[in-house]
């Protein structure tokens, strides 16, 4: 029994090593608290970049090297946002111009664009543009090879996360009601992902009345 007794001591301290025994935490959360503190519940977390301190039963929080890189991780250009060891946040200004499209049915065609500062998805067509920075262009003569060449100017005069989302759609006019011709909607990493800064830029219009491809041309600076 004394044995059985022994081994079960034995097994609960080496469970509560691995658990909660991190003494480079528990010398921090000394420092920040000036307590001692538990050992179980203090820890660094995610990379370093997130400390728990459990003094006296209560866990304190903390979020460490903010925006600094994740202290965890060797030679990694990643850093510590709000307690998560992220990829760091890239900003920049962004030109897109709305070159021309080729469609499957000749119509009256202009071109709009909705640029947000968000990766959020989208539902084609876009029904609330309040979140959206955007412009338009002209309406082009029917054709099934409308033709624009207009650049969305008040995009520049805005700071751009590099996940920023950006919507491209194709409007029918119509004598009653303009008709959606289809559309496509990326980010801006996957615009640019193949070297394609101020390139043409050829995209497929989905979940329209018409198809065909778009042709865009986007220039990303960054800050």
């Amino acid at each position: 029994m004394n044995t059985l007794f022994a081994c079960f001591v034995a097994s609960l301290a080496v469970a509560q090593v691995a658990l909660g025994d991190d003494p480079l935490a528990a010398a921090k959360c000394r420092s920040l608290h000036h307590v001692d503190v538990e050992p179980v519940g203090t820890q660094y977390m995610n990379q370093n970049c997130e400390l728990d301190c459990n003094v006296h039963g209560t866990v304190y929080h903390h979020n460490m090297s903010e925006g600094l890189a994740c202290p965890g991780l060797n030679a990694t250009k990643n850093v510590c946002i709000g307690g998560k060891c992220v990829a760091p946040i890239k900003l920049g200004y962004i030109d897109i111009e709305m070159s021309s499209a080729s469609l499957a049915k000749a119509v009256s065609a202009y071109a709009d664009v909705c640029l947000q500062n968000s990766s959020t998805t989208v539902e084609l067509p876009i029904v609330n543009r309040t979140t959206c920075v955007t412009c338009q262009t002209k309406v082009a003569p029917t054709s099934t090879n409308p033709i624009w060449g207009v650049v969305c100017t008040g995009s520049h005069n805005f700071q751009w996360v590099q996940e920023s989302r950006v919507t491209f759609e194709l409007w029918e006019q119509g004598s009653g009601k303009n008709t959606f011709g289809g559309g496509a909607s990326l980010l801006i990493t996957e615009l640019l992902a193949h070297g394609d800064s101020h390139k043409s830029i050829q995209l497929s219009l989905a979940r329209g009345d018409n198809s065909g491809k778009m042709t865009v041309m986007v220039t990303w600076t960054p800050k």
